[in-house]
């Protein structure tokens, strides 16, 4: 029997910051045995907050033009970004109203 690649290739924007958890790792896997090339979106320096992963996302999103996108809700340890997640989707349908989030 033989798998089906379903990806094609297609980037996949990933926005998450647990994005090296186990489970993000296990989604990270199963999006590549699909055919998919996962794009971690993954700030580096200190006191990372959800603004850093607004801003590389958007980013992202003009340099990698993803096919879709895979967004977390809830950010950091941070109250101001318990929720930032609704504020990236917000700024990324705001630029390309069509994306798959």
């Amino acid at each position: 029997m033989t798998s089906k690649r379903i990806g094609g290739g297609q980037k996949i924007l990933v926005v998450d910051d647990e994005h090296m958890s186990d489970l993000m790792r296990s989604v990270l896997r199963r999006l590549e045995s699909d055919g998919f090339r996962p794009i971690v979106v993954a700030p580096e320096g200190d006191h990372i907050n959800g603004d850093d992963y607004e801003a590389q996302t958007l980013f992202a999103m003009e340099t990698e033009r993803p096919s879709a996108i895979l967004l977390d809700v809830r950010f950091g340890e941070y109250d101001s970004d318990r929720f930032k997640g609704l504020s990236i989707l917000k700024k990324i349908s705001d630029r390309d109203s069509s994306m798959p989030v």
